[in-house]
């Protein structure tokens, strides 16, 4: 199975419009559990980083697994990377769907005797909207529109930060200081917006000088958490426990920054839903070669879009579905995989003891955030429901 990597990360612009609800739910000791997850995902992908310096010749996440546990460790990291993709066009059709219904309210249609409105006509609609770009082989061009992720961070916490200050809003909120019921939501939030190692090893593998990739993931890390700390404080002080789980869904209409900030919104993951789906639709069909059939192909696709509409509209609530992927598959793939492979491919090697016992720490919190988190998440989804 090969790995073809989108050519940026997905996690930046979403992650601006959930970090908030992570806070409202865990309290303001969150802020705490935040910083320290940032340093750990940071330090796991450094792990990565070594474990590519093991052979010149690694190029993907994949390839990875395939040094440390032969052609099944490349299988099994492809699956979770793959199977995160999937869900994160879910989360996109849901996040559209809901930014959508926010601005127009009163929106519906009908199919057949059916009558749909609100956020599941935008769902539905969206999907159609981006359908043809998922036909597409060669996404180059959609990549580059795709990149928005700083711009979209930039707008939204702009927006914030004008309707805080001049949209009758203000900072006035308290807050709570801990809310121990909230942390496994919190912490799943998290696991999902720091959790960039799926395209890291790529990254790293298409640059000219390998040894200036910890710089880059420094810039980024930080880059990340500052933003991430400051919308999360702001958020709370203006909303509270109020806070949504998509921060644009607290912002007033009325105000033309907020429109904006939405609009953004909207059109950021509908940029990048074709791009997440392209890989996993490629690993299919190179496992089963008649799907690279033009027909059966596009019927491959199609069938995988009508059946993340099914998955969004059954499951229409953005904040646990992206807790669920950030406890499930970003603790796996950000704190679990790259610990295993770690000490997998430097066993027998002289290495420091201390850092053996703080990667074998990392792995056990991983274990944790994967168990405890997504069993919380899914009873919460089954709640929801």
């Amino acid at each position: 199975m090969s790995w073809t990597p989108p050519r940026y990360g997905f996690n930046l612009g979403v992650g601006i419009v959930v970090i908030p609800y992570a806070l409202s739910q865990g309290g303001w000791a969150c802020l705490g559990l935040l910083v320290l997850l940032a340093i750990i995902f940071y330090y796991t992908g450094l792990l990565l980083q070594r474990c590519m310096s093991m052979d010149p010749h690694i190029k993907c996440y994949p390839d990875i697994g395939y040094l440390a546990f032969g052609p099944k460790g490349k299988i099994f990291i492809s699956t979770f990377i793959y199977l995160q993709l999937f869900l994160l066009d879910i989360g996109f059709l849901i996040l559209a769907g809901d930014s959508l219904a926010k601005l127009f309210p009163n929106f519906g249609y009908k199919i057949g005797g059916w009558k749909i409105e609100g956020s599941k006509a935008f769902v539905i609609l969206s999907a159609m909207v981006v359908l043809p770009t998922t036909w597409l082989k060669s996404l180059g061009r959609l990549a580059y529109v795709s990149a928005t992720g700083v711009f979209a961070c930039v707008v939204v916490i702009g927006a914030v930060i004008w309707v805080g200050l001049f949209g009758g809003i203000g900072f006035h909120e308290k807050g709570k200081p801990l809310n121990l019921s909230g942390i496994p939501m919190a912490a799943s939030i998290y696991a999902l917006c720091f959790n960039g190692h799926g395209v890291l090893p790529t990254i790293i593998g298409s640059m000219k000088d390998r040894s200036k990739g910890p710089k880059v993931l420094t810039i980024s890390f930080i880059t990340c958490a500052v933003a991430y700390t400051l919308m999360s404080i702001l958020s709370y002080l203006m909303f509270g426990g109020q806070i949504k789980s998509q921060i644009t869904l607290n912002l007033p209409v009325k105000n033309f920054s907020s429109k904006i900030a939405i609009y953004v919104v909207v059109i950021l993951p509908l940029s990048k839903y074709a791009l997440a789906m392209t890989p996993v639709a490629a690993a299919i069909e190179e496992i089963f070669p008649l799907c690279k059939k033009s027909v059966v192909s596009l019927s491959l696709r199609t069938l995988m879009v009508a059946i993340t509409i099914i998955i969004a509209l059954t499951f229409p609530f953005f904040g646990s579905m992206m807790a669920f992927i950030g406890s499930f598959l970003g603790s796996t793939i950000a704190l679990i995989l790259p610990c295993i492979c770690y000490l997998k491919i430097f066993e027998g090697t002289k290495s420091c003891r201390v850092e053996k016992v703080i990667v074998m720490g990392i792995l056990m919190l991983g274990f944790c955030i994967a168990t405890l988190g997504t069993y919380f998440n899914v009873k919460r989804i089954v709640q929801q429901m």
